[in-house]
């Protein structure tokens, strides 16, 4: 128990990135040790932990949300609001008859 303890301490004192948060998934370990511990010290410091780390990731994700939910404002034909996004590469409007003759739906035209 003193090296989880000390392994804590360690880890509240690093800086960590949101990537390598990610990538290591330690968020989900610690959160797995805060609940299975009988010790409420190691709990309450994890949990601490885990909330300061939550403030790491929960701005990226609140910025994507609200790009999302700026794409969808406009609405759609009959009124609903959409995400839909422009395909991959897809800039403006084609500036050749190659770039034409290459897109799916005139290929269907008859």
């Amino acid at each position: 128990m003193v090296a989880v303890l000390e392994v804590i301490s360690s880890l509240e004192k690093y800086p960590i990135t949101k990537e390598a948060l990610e990538e290591t998934r330690l968020g989900k370990l610690i959160n797995d040790v805060r609940k299975k511990t009988k010790n409420e010290e190691l709990a309450k410091r994890a949990k601490k932990l885990l909330r300061s780390w939550q403030k790491l990731i929960e701005p990226a994700h609140q910025h994507e949300a609200a790009l999302r939910g700026l794409a969808g404002a406009t609405g759609s034909a009959n009124g609903g609001a959409h995400n839909c996004r422009p395909e991959v590469g897809a800039a403006g409007p084609p500036r050749s008859i190659h770039d034409l003759k290459s897109r799916n739906d005139l290929q269907r035209l008859p």
